[in-house]
């Protein structure tokens, strides 16, 4: 795993997302992304997903999807594991202004590699 990834924690933002169908049919063009890991994303949407299934999401201000797969849904937020990969996600990472900080510098400290 490279030191860019590890260093990826799971953080806060404040940031919004439109999720998608599969095949392309938006089901809220505002959900609000609670927090972002290299493995997982909590939305907050009102929208009809359900566990189990895949989806797409666009973060608000970039042009690239990746999916998830929704893990469980407890009220209107709903927890969900990223299916894309790391370098998928890191590209769409860098195109959001209000994520581009959750990529952190790394240390070439030996801590770093236990």
């Amino acid at each position: 795993m490279s030191k860019e990834r590890r260093n990826f924690e799971r953080r806060k933002t404040d940031t919004f997302a439109t999720v998608a169908t599969i095949g392309g049919q938006d089901l809220d063009t505002a959900a609000r992304v609670l927090n972002l890991s290299v493995d997982g994303i909590r939305l907050a949407t009102p929208a009809a997903l359900v566990p189990e299934h895949r989806y797409r999401v666009k973060l608000a201000k970039t042009d690239s999807w990746f999916e998830i797969v929704v893990r469980e849904r407890v009220g209107d937020e709903c927890r969900c594991r990223i299916e894309s990969s790391w370098d998928d996600l890191q590209d769409v990472i860098r195109q959001s202004d209000d994520l581009t900080l959750l990529l952190l510098g790394s240390s070439d400290t030996e801590e770093d590699d236990r």
